[in-house]
């Protein structure tokens, strides 16, 4: 390497240096750092990915409410107790003695439980436990239509501040019997609301898409109270809120969440324009150098990887030429012998040349040989050499390859030439190549390149000998 191009390599290792550098400093300081610290101050992702978690936990806290419901009508005691009541076996005061202490142990075991009225499949209320249940509510519980655990809509049940569920009662025979109305405590409700809301959203549970039921009771965010109300009555937002809202599954709920846009999204457009800003500017600054340094060192070192190939290959086939194969099959043989590792080599000619060249003129000569150079490279593999070592002669290295295994390969390259056809000029012609093999297999004293060689050419000269298209191994 001249000196030249040492400090031309010089400049670039420099140059990417310190770009690199000023990218990394300025990508840290400007960017990275504020806005990483940002998102672990505030540990939000996107509005909607949190909306939908919210609206999963909500739901289980409602699906929790209709386990309780559930597990309530399906006392089996109870319900055999009231089955034996509607058949008239046991009078109304043994069916209340008997059940309306089971049903009160289960208001005792679950605190969320504030009060069961179970009534008859006709809607007669039976009998009730914990706090008074409104006689108002049992219209809202028709059984004929009643299949499955479902709230009462929020405006019947208004009276009691609590939530209100119908639950479904049937005997063995999956035949309904009666039915329960069901007071249950909100406040997993209340307490998962305000524990979700926190600066800069806000969560709120709304019914019938205009009657916010459920707001953070430690919320002093006036402006966002009345950025939903004006959403809830004009379906518009305040340009400094973005509401988004996603409906439950119990029927006319919705749950709303109220981002201050002024707190969430001002910081993270400030520090990515920061970045974007940064970033941009100071590619292009090394782009710009890299490209400037570059240059002359890219041209330089194309001409000459472009003179290099000229003088390792073959002018007419792109193969290795002999020249280079000599300095191939040094190297190979060197390392087959660090190693103790196998080595072949292959060497072939095409059988009447000269008589191919005499009938059809060199051109298809040429022709012959250039195919049989794309026949070759396709069957040998990439750790394979392979060259054009004279004339109408070729060579092929064959490392960490036993004897069976080269004998192997030539005879199918053999037998692939030999089938293949070759054409000039519409003619098709066939062609045939003698090969001599020499072969060293790791084991022993090592030959010489000169002695591996001589070997090869000696078994190509006795398969010329013995009648041509054939293989011999030295």
């Amino acid at each position: 390497m001249n000196t030249t191009h040492r400090s031309q390599i010089y400049n670039i290792y420099v140059v990417v240096g310190l770009s690199s550098l000023l990218l990394i400093s300025s990508f840290y300081l400007f960017g990275m750092r504020p806005l990483t610290g940002y998102l672990r101050a505030t540990h939000t992702e996107s509005i909607d990915l949190a909306l939908q978690n919210s609206v999963g936990r909500l739901q289980a806290i409602l699906h929790n409410h209709k386990d309780l419901a559930r597990q309530a009508a399906s006392r089996t005691a109870i319900r055999h107790q009231q089955v034996a009541f509607l058949r008239g076996e046991i009078t109304h005061e043994a069916l209340v003695a008997f059940s309306q202490r089971k049903l009160a142990d289960a208001l005792h075991a679950n605190d969320a439980l504030r009060a069961i009225a179970r009534h008859g499949p006709d809607g007669e209320r039976l009998f009730s436990v914990g706090v008074p249940v409104p006689m108002s509510l049992t219209a809202y519980c028709d059984a004929e239509t009643l299949k499955r655990v479902r709230m009462i809509p929020t405006e019947q049940a208004e009276r009691t501040g609590e939530l209100v569920y119908c639950s479904p009662i049937v005997d063995d025979d999956q035949a309904l019997i009666g039915f329960d109305v069901l007071i249950i405590s909100d406040q997993a409700v209340q307490r998962f609301i305000d524990e979700q809301s926190r600066p800069p959203n806000t969560l709120a549970l709304i019914f019938d898409e205009r009657e916010i039921k459920y707001w953070p009771n430690q919320s002093a965010d006036d402006q966002a109270h009345a950025a939903l109300r004006d959403f809830l009555a004009s379906r518009s937002t305040a340009p400094r809120f973005v509401i988004r809202q996603q409906p439950l599954e119990v029927h006319a709920w919705s749950l709303v969440s109220i981002v201050d846009a002024e707190q969430f999204f001002a910081p993270i457009d400030r520090q990515t324009l920061i970045l974007l800003a940064t970033v941009l500017g100071t590619t292009m600054v090394i782009y710009l150098l890299t490209v400037l340094a570059l240059r002359p060192i890219i041209s330089t070192l194309a001409r000459e990887e472009q003179l290099l190939v000229l003088l390792r290959s073959d002018g007419l086939t792109g193969l290795y030429n002999h020249a280079y194969m000599q300095e191939l099959i040094d190297a190979e043989l060197e390392r087959a012998i660090r190693y103790q590792h196998p080595l072949m080599l292959v060497l072939f000619d095409i059988d009447h040349f000269k008589a191919l060249n005499d009938q059809h003129g060199h051109q298809a000569g040429d022709q012959v040989l250039m195919q049989l150079a794309d026949l070759c490279q396709r069957f040998t593999r990439t750790s394979d050499a392979l060259a054009r070592y004279g004339g109408e002669e070729f060579l092929i290295i064959l490392p960490e390859t036993r004897r069976t295994q080269g004998q192997q390969f030539a005879e199918r390259l053999r037998h692939e030439i030999a089938q293949a056809p070759f054409t000039y000029a519409e003619i098709s012609l066939r062609i045939t190549v003698s090969i001599g093999l020499a072969h060293w297999d790791g084991c022993g004293e090592a030959p010489t390149k000169a002695e591996l060689i001589r070997v090869a050419d000696r078994a190509l000269y006795q398969s010329k000998e013995q009648g041509r298209n054939r293989v011999t191994l030295g």
